[in-house]
């Protein structure tokens, strides 16, 4: 199959940009120090980059930076033209204005527009963060849980092999008379049922590719990604999409409250004002100022609007907090899910290779001939080996899959392009 990501690893990397907690700038998680693993990193994450469901977030996040750009502009001048007819005993005559007028924001009213559209960019940063990280999770978690789908369905081929070993061990005895017939036909049963389990697996193995293809919009000759994953120690409790939106949040409830604060101040006005008599004895033009100046007469109402944006931002202050502690949880629960899973795999294959010292031994003796009744400890022993072979490939898995799941708790970066440029 074509390595269809290669030709990415030279991409810049460009950070998503979701605003860091206490003004603190947003960093890369390091999976791996190596090169090999720098560009597998790199081949990960450009695989995110073409996503269908990444590229549409982008162009989210696009929208709300053109929004910001566009806050805090002066309101449009109005442009007012009249006509009318002046009538008195015996003479009318009509009457022109025109009037022009600019409305003025109130004082800090446009401050607290564009820190309200800042607010939202932030907003959509850490949206956009948190889904990548979600799809990366995702991504990451499928991709080990194929990788020991594959192991597994090696593991079983080797076991078919095996298993023809020892038919031909019990066929021997067979014809020598120191087995039965009751022997050799259940291990053709375990045969017939090993081959049905490979072929699920394969079913299984080609849907999670599919799937995992289809999230990516990549195509069925090109390979997926190479796993990916952060290491614990890897993520900063600060620095998590969690934490990014509640910073945005917190923002939010600030730009609330300098918008409550500006609507103690008085809305103005001013405009330009022409009218024209078109009287009988001669025109008459006047032209005149006007000022407009609103009065923000219920204090009550500001004061309450002024105490729900501080609540507000108290409330950010916690929920800050909270995604703080439950970044830490998070990690702390994957490091001790990858102690275990390494535990389990050194147990596993500890017992294994006394496992497998005792097969060849109990082999030797069922193809020599010898061990009378030994066909049943050869069974027992064959699951036991084969479940021990499992629980090898399952420690490893489990461990990544844990490891997987801290994508949630970083901020990926992506490639600054993708095949593809910018179609729609």
């Amino acid at each position: 199959m074509v390595r269809g990501h290669m030709r990415l690893v030279p991409l810049l990397i460009l950070a998503f940009t979701p605003a860091a907690v206490m003004s603190m700038e947003p960093v890369a998680v390091t999976v791996a120090m190596t090169a090999a693993r720098h560009d597998d990193e790199l081949l990960f994450l450009a695989a995110l980059a073409v996503a269908p469901q990444v590229r549409a977030l982008i162009e989210r996040r696009q929208s709300a930076r053109h929004l910001e750009d566009a806050a805090g502009r002066l309101p449009d001048p109005m442009l007012s033209l009249g006509y009318a007819r002046k009538r008195s005993p015996g003479e009318q005559w009509p009457m022109y204005d025109v009037q022009l007028e600019q409305p003025f924001p109130r004082w800090g009213e446009r401050d607290a527009a564009r820190a309200y559209a800042t607010s939202q960019t932030r907003l959509s940063d850490a949206q956009v963060a948190a889904e990548v990280a979600q799809l990366a999770g995702d991504l990451a978690h499928e991709l080990a849980a194929i990788a020991g789908d594959r192991a597994r369905l090696a593991e079983g081929e080797v076991e078919e092999r095996r298993i023809g070993a020892l038919g031909r061990a019990i066929a021997a005895r067979v014809a020598s008379g120191d087995a039965g017939v009751t022997e050799r036909l259940g291990l053709d049963t375990r045969r017939e049922r090993l081959l049905l389990r490979l072929d699920d697996l394969r079913r299984i193995i080609a849907d999670r590719e599919s799937t995992m293809r289809g999230r990516l919009g990549i195509a069925a000759d090109v390979d997926l990604p190479p796993f990916v994953a952060p290491l614990p120690d890897a993520i900063d409790p600060r620095h998590t999409p969690a934490m990014a939106d509640a910073e945005a949040q917190r923002q939010e409830a600030l730009a609330g409250f300098q918008q409550a604060r500006a609507q103690r101040h008085p809305e103005t006005a001013i405009g330009l004002r022409a009218e024209r008599e078109a009287a009988g004895a001669g025109d008459e033009d006047t032209i005149g100022v006007t000022v407009s100046i609103s009065l923000p007469l219920a204090r009550a109402a500001l004061t309450a609007n002024e105490e729900a944006a501080q609540a507000r931002v108290r409330a950010a202050y916690r929920l800050a907090e909270a995604a703080r502690w439950r970044a830490v949880a998070a990690v702390d629960s994957a490091r001790r899910a990858v102690i275990l899973a390494e535990r389990a795999a050194r147990l596993a294959n500890g017992l294994l290779v006394r496992a497998e010292a005792e097969q060849q031994t109990l082999t030797n003796a069922l193809g020599s001939g010898e061990g009378g009744g030994g066909l049943a400890a050869a069974f027992d022993l064959f699951d036991r080996l084969a479940e021990l072979r499992l629980d090898a490939i399952s420690a490893p898995v489990a461990a990544q899959q844990a490891q997987a799941a801290l994508w949630t708790q970083v901020i990926p970066r992506l490639p600054t392009a993708a095949p593809g440029g910018d179609r729609p």
